[in-house]
């Protein structure tokens, strides 16, 4: 790393490693020999590369990874790339890293473990046989997002069909085409209000059972009804029917024709828990609901063993499943935090993208930036959910080197300081049992509709703005809320920056970073700031600097 002690006469060398048919390739804007000190060689980089153009971005508390990249312009030696591709090999896919080195004199006392990590991923829609370029010369993009669209959360294996369940042939009431919902958390389960506070109530028509065998007939007869895919945590599940008769008995589970773990609840006559006038089959394709507010929950996650309910264990189920490659080291740190946010529902749409479900739906309620990491994707928490801890990753002085070229200025985002939100879906009426608010303009507050301090300040500086929030995925009585009040904590109040122009060897300070300001001209003694744009401008980094205003983060200075 340059501190600022090293800068001065210091030029930045930008580095490029490119992994192609079993080889690695090294690039440099400036050619230059750089040791590695785990193997002890000399690892040299035949310059090549033109200077990178990168822009990056965070999107206050959710995700903007996508779509983002560094372009990369570069000459492979002695390679002609048009012969390469009519003989079937293309730099598609290969695996790259971005990165930077200080030099003096065209040489560096710098090694390969103190490169300084700029971007990687994998080499997007390359561009090759320019007319006026060397047979060399190849145009591209980094990104860590290749063919992740094409990935859906619900895979064949749900899919319910005769070859994996043959006695579905010839049933009644055979669910043609249907999929086996993909079911999490504990659904069913949501608060509503009496007159002396809330109570739980703990039956919903949550998500769809379908029938895929019956055993026997007349009275003996034995009906199964698939609840989920996988195994659940629940002992037992609650199934209704059409009419709202409903019956209770254990769940079992078995494996389909193609091995693949299913659960299920099979009905007799006589032999269930509790049977409250349940009717087994009114007409051809029918389809009945489960409730899991009594039981103990969902899937199962394959990943720790445990019902897979918090935030941070849908992100690393998802992530597993689209393939993307992510730091799990640095997900597993912020488990504390993440899990306290609760999920639950089901999922039986064969279209659902798994990535963008998972931003969409977990991610964007999660108090974090997601970022492009040295080792894939990483979670950075937000500083609006920094406390009085907040530990910067760099302390720096506003100077000739990393000076304020804007003034203080808002950033355009939406003022809302009141929050409705609509929880706890029903997929058999497409409906929310549970709502509350965060409301400034209450007279009176209760269990499920309350005021809050930030909410009250923006109210009296901006009047009412108000948002509805729906939460399909959402149950839990302290995730809406939690949510509801995050929503408030960011755009109540509006968010301010700054950006700054920096020397080139500035670029260890990452998208994400939290780092402690010092500025004379604007009167800050180590205000915490958050890096949430960054961008290479021909000679020098410009940052874009989130102020934060939460005065236990930064205490007002009289």
């Amino acid at each position: 790393m340059l501190y600022p002690e090293d800068i001065q006469g210091t030029e930045v060398c930008f580095l490029l490693t490119v992994e192609w048919m079993g080889m690695a390739y090294r690039f440099s804007t400036i050619p230059i020999d750089i040791q590695d000190l785990s193997t002890n060689q000399i690892h040299r980089y035949n310059g090549g590369l033109s200077d990178p153009s990168i822009q990056q971005e965070t999107s206050f508390v959710g995700l903007s990874v996508d779509g983002q990249g560094v372009s990369i312009e570069v000459i492979f030696e002695g390679l002609d790339w048009v012969a390469e591709w009519l003989a079937g090999r293309t730099l598609a896919n290969s695996k790259c890293e971005l990165s930077m080195i200080g030099i003096k004199d065209g040489k560096t006392s710098y090694t390969e473990q103190d490169k300084e990590f700029l971007w990687a991923g994998r080499v997007v829609q390359p561009i090759i046989g320019s007319p006026d370029k060397p047979i060399g010369h190849v145009v591209f993009s980094i990104e860590n997002n290749l063919n992740v669209t094409k990935v859906k959360l619900l895979d064949q294996s749900f899919k319910i069909d005769v070859y994996k369940f043959p006695n579905l042939d010839g049933l009644v009431d055979y669910p043609v085409g249907k999929m086996a919902p993909l079911c999490f958390g504990v659904s069913g389960l949501y608060p509503v209000r009496t007159l002396t506070g809330i109570e739980f109530k703990d039956k919903a028509h949550v998500s769809p059972a379908y029938t895929i065998n019956t055993i026997g007939s007349g009275a003996s007869i034995r009906i199964q009804y698939i609840i989920a895919m996988g195994r659940v945590a629940a002992g037992q599940a609650r199934i209704y029917d059409q009419t709202g008769g409903n019956f209770r008995n254990p769940v079992l589970v078995a494996k389909n024709d193609d091995g693949v773990i299913y659960s299920y609840v099979e009905y007799q006559l006589g032999t269930v828990k509790e049977d409250n006038a349940f009717i087994p089959a009114l007409d051809n394709d029918q389809t009945f609901f489960t409730s899991w507010g009594e039981f103990e929950g969902g899937l199962i996650s394959p990943i720790d063993g445990q019902m897979m309910t918090g935030g941070l264990d849908l992100c690393m189920y998802v992530l597993d499943k689209v393939g993307l490659e992510y730091n799990q080291a640095k997900w597993q740190g912020l488990k504390t935090i993440l899990n306290q946010y609760k999920f639950a529902g089901y999922v039986n749409d064969e279209n659902v993208l798994a990535w963008d479900w998972l931003k969409e739906n977990i991610i964007a309620y999660l108090p974090i930036e997601v970022i492009n990491g040295e080792d894939g994707l990483e979670p950075v928490l937000n500083l609006y959910f920094q406390d009085d801890k907040v530990h910067p990753r760099f302390h720096i002085l506003e100077s000739g080197n990393f000076q304020i070229i804007t003034g203080i200025q808002p950033l355009d985002q939406e003022i809302i300081n009141k929050v409705v939100v609509s929880f706890g879906y029903e997929g058999e009426f497409d409906s929310y049992v549970a709502s509350l608010s965060i409301d400034p303009t209450l007279t009176v507050e209760n269990n499920l509709n309350t005021k809050d301090p930030v909410s009250s300040i923006s109210y009296s500086r901006y009047g009412l703005h108000e948002t509805v929030l729906e939460l399909p995925f959402v149950w839990d009585l302290y995730t809406a809320h939690r949510i509801a009040r995050d929503k408030i904590r960011i755009q109540g109040l509006g968010a301010h920056a700054i950006e700054i122009q920096a020397h080139p060897a500035y670029g260890y300070i990452q998208i994400g970073d939290i780092i402690s300001f010092t500025s004379e001209k604007f009167g800050f003694n180590g205000h915490k700031c958050q890096v949430i744009s960054k961008s290479w401008r021909g000679n020098s980094w410009n940052f874009v600097l989130h102020l934060e205003s939460n005065t236990l983060v930064n205490p007002r200075v009289v």
